[in-house]
């Protein structure tokens, strides 16, 4: 019984320190997650020798996105039907994550905005990016329970 007591003790302790905990560690999951996936798309754009363009908010059939990469064959930024998708992520797929609207122009996403109004941006064949005819920069701004961006 002693052993059980001192056990339920610990875990008392324990718990309200790992709730607090893991929303930070997602937050930072998700982080690491988008850039080993930009990583993943200037690869593949160097690779195939073509644009590796990347999508907020990209809606496919019937399912929108947190981010949707994919080779844009004809360069216009815009995800078309037969094109190759290299990464989809739902933002369900990121747990006690949001994109944190307070940033970005409301959407959490300084990248320029592709001509469905979505931000976008691209790895060229060469590696260096491409916001639809300039020098692409930007950034993606994540928030979670916890208010921590």
């Amino acid at each position: 019984m002693i052993v059980i007591a001192i056990i339920a003790i610990l875990t008392s302790v324990a718990v309200p320190s790992f709730l607090v905990w893991l929303p930070n560690y997602h937050l930072q999951s998700t982080a690491s997650d988008l850039f080993s996936n930009f990583q993943k798309a200037k690869i593949e754009a160097i690779k195939r020798n073509a644009y590796c363009t990347t999508v907020f908010g990209q809606a496919v059939g019937g399912t929108t996105y947190a981010y949707l990469m994919f080779i844009d064959a004809d360069t216009d930024f815009l995800y078309d039907a037969g094109e190759t998708i290299i990464v989809q992520k739902l933002l369900s797929d990121y747990p006690d994550v949001s994109f944190d609207t307070s940033q970005g122009g409301g959407d959490g996403v300084t990248f320029v905005n592709n001509s469905d109004g979505l931000p976008a941006i691209a790895f060229r064949s060469t590696g260096m990016t491409d916001d639809n005819g300039g020098f692409g920069s930007g950034s993606v701004f994540f928030t979670n329970t916890n208010g921590n961006t």
